[in-house]
């Protein structure tokens, strides 16, 4: 094996010895340009992975702003319907689809005495009217149910209680019911609960608000008694 090795390299001295100061030259000089275009090559084919990285990096870079300008947007959304929901002097609250509040305003807050950092995130709407848990109007329209199923939950109540389809909105309900909860001596409450739904027409939650109407309800009570005390005066 060795005395092969020597010999090869014996045959190579022996070449390179009988090459001329010329041949000797050229021969250099080929190596030495073959290796040049080599590391051009290499040069050349870093320069195309550089440019590709640099692609990239602008696509990054504009998929971040674009990111950031649709959070900031989101963020503004969020923060007007806050302040819409806030601000609406009518007493409302939001349910997602998991039945979970997600907005519950302050003139809520002040009839049902309840805070919003109280329910917000679970679903514990049901707080706010009775003493033990059972669907709220907004609850029965997120599992869609039937008018027949919601008349279940009101059907025992007084003669004054309603319920009925809006006529305004589909699949949305109007009520109207007494609530021992609210107030000092209860409060007669007309309630409308509407769906909320994606672009698909998937429900993706309600939104239920309310109006004292214990006033209204008294003077039809009183109105009735009135008649009640003539008619009996003339048979």
């Amino acid at each position: 094996y060795f005395s092969s090795l020597w010999a090869i390299k014996s045959k190579i001295i022996s070449l390179i010895s009988c090459l001329s100061y010329q041949d000797f030259k050229f021969f250099t000089l080929c190596f030495t340009g073959r290796r040049v275009m080599e590391e051009k090559e290499t040069i050349e084919s870093l320069k195309l992975k550089i440019k590709k990285l640099e692609k990239k990096i602008d696509l990054y870079q504009q998929t971040k702003h674009q990111l950031e300008t649709t959070s900031k947007k989101l963020a503004s959304a969020e923060n007007l319907l806050t302040n819409i929901v806030n601000g609406n002097p009518i007493p409302t609250f939001i349910l997602d689809k998991n039945h979970k509040v997600i907005y519950w305003n302050q003139t809520f807050e002040k009839i049902s005495g309840i805070k919003a950092k109280d329910v917000i995130g679970t679903d514990e709407s049901w707080r706010a009217f009775y003493d033990t848990k059972r669907p709220v109007m907004a609850d029965l329209i997120i599992d869609g149910v039937d008018k027949q199923a919601f008349w279940e939950h009101y059907k025992n109540n007084t003669e004054y209680t309603t319920l009925h389809k809006s006529s305004l909105k589909k699949g949305a309900y109007e009520s109207q019911d007494f609530f021992t909860r609210f107030g000092e001596n209860g409060m007669w409450l007309f309630a409308n609960a509407c769906p909320l739904t994606d672009e698909k027409g998937n429900v993706i939650g309600a939104i239920e608000t309310f109006q004292d109407v214990t006033k209204l309800i008294n003077t039809q009570k009183e109105s009735r008694k009135n008649e009640e005390k003539y008619r009996s005066l003339f048979e």
